[in-house]
């Protein structure tokens, strides 16, 4: 039985009871009947809302779900695990550099021409890492060297 039917029921009980305004115990009754009245309405409104919310919540999830399926789909296609034992090195020239801005360390390729200039930018702060192409590459570090300068 919904709250509004339960409320109905209680003020015709009271009718039936014969309690009226004209007694204290029947205003009281009277005004606590119309109190869980209005109580019951408002409770009414309340659960109309919460349902037209989680409508609206469970079409805004599943519009979500299909955007994240179509953005990070290629996640599912790889793991982080098979690019584990990748030689990079096979693609071209491997290069690691320290940012001086933020100290992430840069990965890229150096597969530029000796006469063509290109700079290095640090994807998290902005901050140009080194420039590649030119002769001066003395903050470039090869992996593939140690610190002394060896294969």
């Amino acid at each position: 039985m919904a709250i509004s039917e339960r409320v109905a029921y209680l003020k015709g009980l009271a009718d039936g009871l014969g309690l009226q305004e004209k007694d204290k115990t029947g205003k009281f009754y009277t005004e606590l009947i119309s109190l869980i009245e209005e109580m019951a309405l408002v409770v009414d409104y309340l659960q109309d809302e919460t349902d037209e919310m989680e409508e609206y919540l469970d079409a805004l999830d599943e519009d979500l779900s299909d955007v994240e399926e179509a953005v990070f789909d290629f996640d599912d296609e790889y793991d982080d695990d098979d690019f584990e034992d990748y030689d990079f090195n096979t693609l071209g020239n491997y290069m690691e550099s320290e940012c001086p801005g933020c100290g992430e360390t840069i990965a890229y390729f150096d597969d530029t021409e000796d006469d063509q200039a290109v700079d290095i930018v640090c994807p998290n702060c902005g901050e140009v890492v080194t420039t590649i192409g030119e002769d001066n590459e003395e903050d470039v570090i090869d992996i593939d060297q140690d610190e002394e300068g060896n294969n």
